[in-house]
């Protein structure tokens, strides 16, 4: 099997470290795919992206309590948000809410062979775990 390459990117969500820290493989994905849940869908306009990738603001369900048809569009969302990715050919998610915090896990099949990102989504920002993975 060819391994593909993708790519190498700042380890940043929510702001950029300092000092920057690099991710590839897997990780890299992972990180693209919660920048995608937690940014405004404004924000690539904003900078003049001219083809913005999907997003979804999921901090938009913190403030409120999310009821099963929240949850089951927010995990819509998150699965279109991720496949909205070249590099991820399918995905899977669950969400839930425990107070002001979400813990979404979304399940990917990328380009090399599936892989696990869990991030912890609370109002200061999000913290990523990437479960397995071929990394």
């Amino acid at each position: 099997m060819t391994t593909i390459d993708y790519g190498t990117d700042v380890m940043a969500l929510d702001d950029l470290p300092d000092p920057e820290v690099l991710v590839s493989g897997e990780l890299n994905v992972a990180y693209a795919m919660v920048r995608g849940i937690i940014e405004p869908s404004t924000a690539h306009l904003e900078i003049g992206d001219p083809e913005p990738p999907r997003t979804v603001n999921i901090k938009d369900y913190l403030a409120k309590r999310m009821n099963q048809a929240d949850v089951q569009t927010a995990e819509v969302q998150v699965e279109r948000s991720a496949i909205d990715d070249d590099r991820v050919k399918s995905a899977s998610s669950t969400v839930t809410q425990t107070g002001e915090k979400l813990t979404v896990t979304i399940a990917a099949q990328g380009q090399n062979g599936p892989f696990t990102a869990v991030a912890t989504i609370d109002h200061a920002g999000a913290v990523l775990a990437l479960q397995a993975g071929n990394t």
